[in-house]
Parts: C-alpha cells; sequence; structure tokens
C-alpha cells in the first residue's frame, strides 16, 4: 500500500541520513507522503501519523522547517480521539515542534553562543511578531507550558533547556525588557534548574550595567531569599550586590545639589539601614563613612561620633580608620574639645608615620587655645610635634607655662641658664620667668637677667 512503501522508504532515508544523496531519496518520500495525505479522508487516524513520519524524516536530514511545519499539523489539527488512535503523544510532538524551530533559528544565528549583559537603554520594546518565526516560537513555548509544564512526568528539563535559550535568543535580538521579565519568572519558578542561576545572573547584570540601582536592589534582595541558591557561589554575589547597590541609591540621595535638611534625613535613614541590613558587606565600612558624613551635614554630631567610632573600631581598612580619625577631630574642633581633637589627630599622625606637618601645627595649636597647661605640657614633650622646625615655638610656649607655675631651686637654674645660653628670640622671656624668682639667684646672674629683658 501506499502508506506502507512510505515506511519501508522512510526507514531507508532514516538509514542513510548521513549520505549526500539522501536527499534524492527524501523528496519521493515526501511526496508520498503528500499523496496519502490528500487522497485520505483527513479523519482518518492515518494522517496524523503520516505527517508524524514525515516530520520525523525531515528533522533527520535536517529539514528542519519542512519538520516544523508537519510537527505543528498534528499540534494545530489535533483532537484527543485522532491522537489517541494514531498512538501519538501531543506533548512529545509540542516539544519536537519546539525543538525543530529551534534548529531553525539555530541556522538562521539567531541563537545566540555567549551572551553578555546590555544596557537597558538597547531595548527596542514590546515583543516579536507572532507571525514572525521567533515571536511564533515563544507562543508554542508558553502554551505548552500551561499545558504540559505540571504534568507529572513530563520532559521538564529538556523543556527547560529551550525556555532558557528562547529568552536568551529575545534578550540577544533586543527584547531586553522582555526577555528579563521571563528570565526573573523562569529563576523563581524553577531554582532548582540548572539554567536558574544563569538567567537569574544575566538579569541583575543587566540593571548594574544600566546603573538603574533601585532596579538592581529590588531583585537582588528576591534573589537573596532564594534558599536552593544559599550555598551556590551566586548566593554572595547576589548579596553583595543587594548591598553596593542600596549603598549607590543613598549615596546618591547625598550628593544632590541644594538638597534639603529632609532630604539628607531620609538619606541618613537610608544609609543607618545599609549598615543593620548589610553589616555583612564589604559596603559596610562605607555604609557607616556615608552616616557619619550626613549625620556631620546635619550636625548631628553625637551620631556622626558614633559611626566614626564604629568604623575606627571596626574597619579593617587602614585609609578608612585613618581618615575617619580626621573627622571626628574635626567634630571634637567644633565642640571645644581640644584635649579629645588632639587624641584623635596623634592617632591619625601615628598612623601616617609623622608625615602631615599641618596636623602635627594643629596638634600644637589645640594645645595652646585648650587653655589646659597640663595638656600643653604634655604635648610639648611630643618629639614629633615639637621637633627642630618648631622648637622655637615649643619652647616660646614652655616659657609661657613656667611663668604660670611655681618653681623649685633647679627651676630657676634652669629658667636662668635657657635665659643665658637660649634661643635669642625667647631668651628674654625666660630671663622674665627666672626673675620671679630672683631671690633663688646669685645677684650678679640677677643684674644680667636684668640686662637680657
Amino acid at each position: 500500500s501506499l502508506i506502507d512503501s512510505a515506511k519501508e522508504l522512510q526507514d531507508l532515508v532514516i538509514k542513510n541520513k548521513k549520505s549526500q544523496d539522501v536527499v534524492l531519496l527524501s523528496e519521493p518520500l515526501a511526496h508520498l507522503y503528500d499523496t496519502f495525505i490528500q487522497v485520505v479522508d483527513a479523519k482518518d487516524s492515518r494522517v496524523y501519523r503520516a505527517h508524524y513520519n514525515l516530520a520525523e524524516t525531515q528533522f533527520e536530514i535536517k529539514h528542519f522547517a519542512k519538520a516544523t511545519l508537519n510537527y505543528r499539523w498534528i499540534m494545530d489539527n489535533m483532537s484527543s480521539k485522532m491522537m489517541k488512535q494514531s498512538e501519538l503523544d501531543a506533548e512529545t510532538i509540542s516539544l519536537k515542534a519546539i525543538g525543530s524551530r529551534y534548529e531553525e533559528l539555530q541556522l538562521a544565528k539567531l541563537v545566540p553562543g555567549e551572551l553578555s549583559a546590555v544596557l537597558l537603554s538597547k531595548d527596542k520594546g514590546g515583543t516579536p511578531a507572532k507571525k514572525e518565526s521567533l515571536g511564533e516560537w515563544i507562543v508554542w513555548i508558553d502554551a505548552h507550558r500551561k499545558d504540559y509544564g505540571s504534568r507529572p512526568g513530563t520532559r521538564n528539563e529538556e523543556f527547560d533547556n529551550f525556555d532558557f535559550q528562547a529568552n536568551r535568543t529575545l534578550y540577544s535580538q533586543g527584547y531586553i525588557q522582555f526577555a528579563i521579565d521571563r528570565m526573573v519568572k523562569f529563576a523563581f519558578a524553577k531554582p532548582k534548574s540548572k539554567h536558574a542561576i544563569a538567567v537569574a545572573s544575566l538579569s541583575l547584570d543587566t540593571f548594574v550595567k544600566s546603573e538603574d540601582w533601585v532596579k538592581t536592589n529590588e531583585l537582588a534582595n528576591r534573589y537573596v531569599k532564594v534558599v536552593e541558591w544559599k550555598d551556590s557561589e551566586f548566593f554572595p554575589k547576589v548579596f553583595e550586590i543587594a548591598a553596593d547597590s542600596f549603598y549607590k541609591i543613598a549615596e546618591s540621595g547625598s550628593q544632590k545639589k541644594d538638597v534639603s535638611s529632609s532630604e539628607l534625613k531620609t538619606t541618613l535613614a537610608q544609609a543607618e539601614t545599609c549598615t543593620n541590613q548589610y553589616s555583612k558587606s564589604v559596603r559596610y565600612t562605607d555604609c557607616m563613612v556615608l552616616a557619619g558624613k550626613i549625620a556631620l551635614q546635619l550636625r548631628d554630631f553625637p551620631k556622626a561620633e558614633q559611626y566614626y567610632g564604629k568604623i575606627i573600631a571596626e574597619s579593617k581598612s587602614e585609609k578608612y580608620i585613618s581618615a575617619t580619625y580626621l573627622l571626628r577631630a574635626q567634630i571634637r574642633e567644633e565642640q571645644s574639645r581640644y584635649a579629645d581633637a588632639i587624641t584623635d589627630l596623634m592617632a591619625y599622625l601615628k598612623r601616617t608615620e609623622f608625615k602631615d606637618d599641618e596636623m602635627k601645627k594643629k596638634v600644637l595649636h589645640f594645645a595652646w587655645i585648650s587653655g589646659d597647661a597640663t595638656l600643653l605640657s604634655k604635648t610639648l614633650t611630643e618629639k614629633e610635634i615639637c621637633n627642630e622646625e618648631r622648637s622655637v615655638k615649643c619652647d616660646g610656649f614652655s616659657v609661657i607655662i613656667a611663668l604660670q607655675s611655681a618653681a623649685t631651686d633647679d627651676d630657676a637654674k634652669n629658667f636662668f641658664q635657657k635665659a643665658y645660653k637660649g634661643s635669642g628670640e625667647n631668651r628674654s622671656l625666660w630671663a622674665l620667668a627666672a626673675l620671679r624668682f630672683s631671690k633663688k639667684l646669685a645677684p650678679a646672674d640677677r643684674s644680667l637677667m636684668l640686662a637680657r629683658v
């Protein structure tokens, strides 16, 4: 019979599918099946089998477009009765049609190889036309998921691969937002799929590349909650992206021109949330620095000092700690807490090997304006502060302390020696100090001191 002849020829075509002459056999085979389809009643279940056999043959010889047409004819015309009579499975044929179209798209070089994130601004918008091969393929995939996706025993892994490739193809063809929406749904619907993390990563990387920090943070925070990914290499990456994007949202609020006090308070609240929510992130210290900076702008000195203290205590970065000592010294200077300011400046100078001469001058200045003779005396003993460059100035401060304090016989002799042999600029002052205790000096020495004055 016609169908038996076609079946024999089909077996021969499949057996010799690698032969260059197989096309010569496939054409009469297609003609046989076409003839059979035309002469047999469309309600005959054998018509379905004929389309199926023809599709299988065409797929084997890589005539994917023709194979797809025959697979889809069955899907578009099927009834449960006919499928049963022809011993065909609708899910299998649906998947074969999707697979055949996939091969078509690969031949057309529409399916991408390596795929990197692109800017959202490159999105062409919308969705592919349903009459186009790509758009039609997407319709079939969505229909397959709806009809067979939740059925037990379905070939989900094979289908997931086509779903994954469809989303990648959409992305590469410029339907970026549409592809991302589908990728996100895929990732959450099938977190255990071998493709889930790949689509999650691409969707997230797109927002990062586009510097859309709000969308980045929203999506990263959702991904962080996927329990199936907790032990994956992807999880710490997502957590850091969540922290980094949240920090950048807060940071952008502090960088606005003419920012109001109300806006700064909102940004401060964000920075504080950042320190609490992302305390295990590498951005933790940055969040504390930002919180301290904004608190300082708002002149909320207690809060600023609180964060600066935490940075000094908890940060492992020498750069952050050194800079923070300077910032906290600034607060303490504004509050006239000169002893505390000196403590911070000295800590900073020790960490930077006393290379900052301006800060050394500041230490001496704070010690002087503090009005605290004990603090000034202690500061004058610091060799790095009262070095050769500032020896005359430090010597002058020492005279002032001497003039204000009680003195022993040895002190009077010391003052005399400094007036006699010391720096020219301060000798007259040391003479005055010595004369305060003139009874402890010999008459000739008193006369000499008077002459120095």
